[in-house]
């Protein structure tokens, strides 16, 4: 396992994964000071300043390639400092940005800002694809009243289950939800709420997206990170209503590959399945979200007109009066979809032809009366016994009063392995 110890004046910029440990001298991460003794986590694909005006001594240690350089250069841009105040007469923040353009740090920096200044403040996650504070796939509240280094030991106040890696086609839950958990933090007693938003920045959806956020949100404050123009378009659907902030991107920030966003995704599921147990819950006794499990009505005569078809016939049929889900347990031939496809076509608008095992490996979430409780793996979907088989470290199903859905496939590891569209099938 290697290890360093090491002296520096300046910045010292870390990547994960590391432990770091101050020996001697003070530094400061993102506005949270630290001094002899102290020690965090750098998780894997994050790069971290450590910035020492007077010099320190610091400890390395990680399970790979020890990855750091060191610059003279402040991490923090002045636009950031001179932000901290104006920041104090706003109630609600909101940060926009393109990817790799520093909103997290630049999040992580203002409220721990504030925090040193006394303020209690709550912190919106709603990047769900590399969320910080919560596990991937939601939208997830921190509430803070000490400064920390990095997310990775945030608390976790609240999630919102998204369920997909990309906001396009979830848009209104992802307003939905960043404001049910922006009026969570106040009723929580935060002075002040900061909400990242997720680097969707261009064409329509990008734009719809942020529109709505910002007026179902309603700040006092829109922060902007900009390199080249791209927030052009919003800045001018903004600035007629809100007062706007143009804040640096530092010229420390790395670009993050397709390949580090999927393996900080894995890590940061890993964290939510340590020793899962399998957990068998019966959807009619809890609260099922974005799974059609309702058969339709006269559902064995719909079944007799497709073994008419002289084919294999579905498991079930789902729906409702508009909607009608023929379920197989595995694949068909095209040329026979397509006929049962057309039969049913004649008394339903929307037809859908799947197979249980698509749904195998789903990510799922489990809440109780207090809120979140963990994550979930779909084992098996029984919808003849009415049950649903979960991987989880919930062990207690007394505990589960709802199950939701997502749409990132898992496989037996609990890695990121494919995605279902929204409106597929059952979902």
């Amino acid at each position: 396992m290697p290890k360093e110890k090491f002296n520096y004046k300046g910045c010292c910029l870390v990547r994960g994964s590391a432990d770091l440990t101050v020996i001697e001298g003070d530094i400061e991460v993102f506005g949270c000071r630290l001094g002899k003794k102290d020690s965090f986590h750098i998780p894997d694909g994050r790069q971290i300043p450590l910035y020492s005006r007077e010099g320190a001594t610091i400890h390395l240690e990680s399970d790979s390639t020890l990855k750091y350089m060191i610059t003279p250069i402040n991490p923090i841009p002045r636009s950031w400092i001179r932000l901290v105040d104006k920041a104090k007469d706003s109630r609600k923040i909101v940060v926009i940005g393109d990817t790799d353009v520093g909103k997290s740090g630049l999040t992580l920096y203002l409220s721990n800002s504030l925090v040193n200044d006394g303020y209690k403040v709550g912190i919106v996650d709603s990047d769900i694809g590399q969320s910080d504070i919560g596990p991937p796939t939601t939208i997830g509240l921190s509430i803070i009243d000490v400064p920390q280094p990095t997310y990775w030991d945030l608390p976790l106040t609240e999630v919102y289950f998204i369920g997909d890696k990309s906001p396009v086609g979830h848009l209104l839950p992802m307003v939905v939800g960043t404001q049910k958990l922006v009026s969570k933090a106040f009723d929580l007693n935060a002075d002040i709420v900061v909400v990242n938003t997720t680097g969707l920045v261009y064409g329509g959806p990008a734009i719809a997206l942020k529109r709505f956020k910002v007026e179902a949100i309603e700040p006092n404050l829109i922060i902007f990170l900009e390199r080249n123009g791209e927030l052009r378009q919003l800045r001018q659907l903004f600035s007629k209503r809100y007062e706007l902030y143009n804040a640096e991107v530092p010229t420390t920030i790395k670009s993050k590959s397709r390949e580090e966003r999927i393996s900080f995704r894995n890590i940061s599921l890993a964290r939510y399945f340590k020793k899962p147990v399998r957990l068998e819950v019966e959807m009619n006794k809890v609260r099922v979200v974005n799974l059609i499990i309702t058969r339709i009505p006269n559902e064995d005569e719909y079944i007799n007109m497709i073994k008419a078809l002289e084919g294999p016939k579905p498991l079930y049929i789902v729906g409702n009066h508009h909607t009608a889900v023929a379920v197989y347990e595995k694949s068909i031939p095209r040329d026979y979809l397509f006929k049962v496809r057309r039969l049913l076509s004649r008394y339903f608008s929307d037809v859908r032809i799947t197979t249980i095992q698509r749904y195998k490996g789903l990510i799922s979430a489990i809440f109780g009366t207090k809120g979140f409780l963990g994550l979930a793996r779909v084992e098996e979907l029984d919808l003849y016994s009415n049950k649903i088989i979960l991987s989880t470290d919930i062990r207690d199903k007394s505990l589960v009063k709802e199950v939701h859905l997502g749409y990132i496939v898992l496989d037996e590891n609990y890695n990121e392995k494919s995605t279902l569209k929204p409106g597929h099938g059952l979902l």
